[in-house]
């Protein structure tokens, strides 16, 4: 892959286990609006960049990010559902 993987969702990094391991590379970015989650994500996957969902909306929204390949996602992240 040449973009980027990213875990929307990021928890304790059980779907970014399982993202690994079925395409063989580490997830690039890890976003979630609880600093806990991020914390327990981060001790689980060190080489991940992790960063709050502010911080990801940011990022998300910026006309120049690099393409994205996977971001799995299943529902709104927090701060989209309540704009």
């Amino acid at each position: 892959m040449s973009g980027l993987i990213i875990d929307l969702f990021a928890g304790g990094g059980g779907a970014s286990t399982g993202i690994e391991a079925a395409l063989g590379c580490p997830v690039d970015i890890a976003i979630n609006h609880s600093p806990v989650a991020l914390a327990v994500h981060e001790a689980n996957h060190p080489g991940t960049r992790h960063l709050t969902a502010e911080e990801g909306r940011g990022w998300w929204n910026c006309k120049t990010r690099p393409r994205v390949d996977l971001h799995p996602t299943q529902e709104k992240l927090r701060w989209e559902a309540q704009s």
